[in-house]
């Protein structure tokens, strides 16, 4: 990969007959209750701040560029040869 990916939510996630995979993993389309997100006492998810090794929510990045490698699959340069990258186009962003 040369060149800059467009703007855009990028994650990886494991591949199901061509869609992200459903489930509450890491690798998969789905939050982690606990993990990804802490709901309030209303079972209300706010916005957190990200804090490195904290629940920070769902793992994305505006860029491919921005994954982290071990994210990335293998022919991208990265560390993972189960995973694929997903992008909803900025212009889809309500």
């Amino acid at each position: 990969m040369n060149a800059p990916s467009p703007q855009g939510i990028y994650r990886a996630m494991v591949e199901e007959d061509g869609m992200p995979k459903l489930g509450a993993a890491a690798t998969m389309l789905g939050i982690r209750t606990g993990k990804d997100i802490v709901p309030d006492s209303n079972a209300k998810v706010h916005q957190p701040a990200f804090r490195p090794g904290e629940k920070n929510g769902l793992s994305c990045a505006s860029t491919v560029e921005a994954l982290p490698q071990f994210s990335l699959p293998v022919e991208w340069g990265g560390l993972n040869n189960r995973i694929a990258v997903w992008r909803i186009r900025a212009d889809c962003r309500g």
